[in-house]
């Protein structure tokens, strides 16, 4: 997916979103009329018909399909989002100052069945767009007089205790169509005080210490332990995994050539043997290299590649005097690509989903982090 906009602002933190090819929603047909703002008053959101809404409030989306335009979550709000099957679309998502936004804090989402996709939607507005604005005030409600007119002069405390310059937003680059339009448009976007909390239950690392090793990546993807062949439908992995049936996964080329990593369907998972031995409905196209590649016992120490940090040591075996031995990461990778939890990229107005690419359309979502904001924790998206 590519993005027509590139930030320039040192707080700002920018992602692409990969679309999903086919959803089955029947929204195809739906008429949206788009009305006055709404709100969750009641404490449990009502599906809406494409107006914009405002979240002052605990509130909390069950199950079901949710139509809205731009939607600010301010100061007391909490939009939660239940461990159950939900489409949520939005033009936008704006998080201010003491709102939040959040899935799985207290279980993550799909340990009950749920999958929460969030559907962004928008039209390209060209190089002069106008952004979702504060609902607040005109700053998202960054306290004024001690943050936001000291513009860089003094550190100052921000949000979750850090001291560090605050600069004034500007509108992000090619969307000055409004002055106070900080953070795009077709965003999720978390300002300063805003808090964004998302947890998935699949492929979560949750086993392993915060500053991991780049091998240690839980159930979120894994290493073939064994040489896969083409025509076969069976992959050796190095660890227990929790994939299940129908989940989507990747396997990785390890020729050289990007296009000979394959997708794959998951038909079953079995770990009688203590690793997971995934079986999918597909034949192996081309085959994929399940061994490390060890370094010559006689290379002297300090001669040649240093320890791979891709491998875990204990993988590269010791040689004849028990010494340990180098080696390098040549395995395929095999990544899980279904999630708890998806935030997906869609075209221009509510209800389109995102035109495939012979149709030659790219503009994408994104999520904007901006000074300020006190937290984020995204895992199993």
């Amino acid at each position: 997916m590519f993005l027509r906009r590139i930030a320039q602002k040192r707080d700002l933190c920018r992602h692409g979103f990969s679309f999903v090819a086919f959803l089955t929603l029947a929204i195809a047909t739906i008429s949206f009329t788009v009305t006055a703002w709404a709100d969750c008053s009641s404490g449990t959101l009502t599906n809406g018909n494409g107006e914009d809404l405002i979240i002052n409030n605990a509130c909390t989306v069950n199950a079901g399909l949710y139509t809205y335009g731009n939607i600010n979550i301010v100061g007391g709000g909490t939009l939660t989002f239940s461990d159950a099957v939900i489409d949520f679309w939005a033009a936008s998502i704006l998080i201010e100052n003491n709102g939040s936004l959040e899935a799985g804090v207290s279980s993550p989402i799909g340990a009950a069945g749920g999958k929460l996709t969030i559907h962004l939607y928008g039209k390209d507005q060209g190089t002069n767009g106008s952004g979702i604005t504060c609902k607040t005030d005109d700053i998202c409600g960054i306290p004024r007089q001690s943050i936001w007119n000291t513009n860089g002069s003094s550190l100052v405390t921000l949000p979750g205790g850090y001291q560090d310059y605050f600069y004034q937003y500007q509108p992000l680059d090619y969307d000055g169509g409004n002055s106070t339009g900080y953070f795009g448009y077709k965003v999720l976007a978390v300002s300063y005080g805003g808090t964004l909390q998302l947890f998935g239950a699949k492929g979560v690392a949750v086993h392993y210490p915060v500053d991991l090793k780049p091998w240690q990546s839980g159930t979120s993807w894994a290493r073939l332990n064994k040489n896969a062949a083409a025509q076969t439908s069976s992959l050796y992995l190095d660890r227990v995994v929790d994939w299940a049936a129908n989940d989507r996964i990747v396997v990785t080329t390890t020729d050289y050539l990007p296009g000979h990593s394959e997708e794959l369907t998951v038909t079953d998972n079995d770990t009688k043997s203590g690793v997971s031995v995934i079986t999918v409905a597909e034949r192996l196209q081309y085959p994929h290299y399940g061994q490390v590649y060890p370094y010559p016992e006689t290379l002297p120490a300090g001669i040649g590649p240093n320890p791979d940090p891709n491998v875990d040591a204990a993988r590269c075996g010791t040689s004849s005097t028990g010494q340990a031995l180098r080696c390098a990461e040549t395995r395929a990778a095999v990544g899980l690509l279904t999630r708890s939890i998806r935030i997906v990229s869609e075209g221009d107005k509510l209800g389109d989903l995102f035109p495939p690419e012979s149709d030659h359309y790219f503009f994408g979502a994104h999520t904007v982090f901006r000074a300020g904001f006190p937290g984020g924790a995204v895992t199993g998206h």
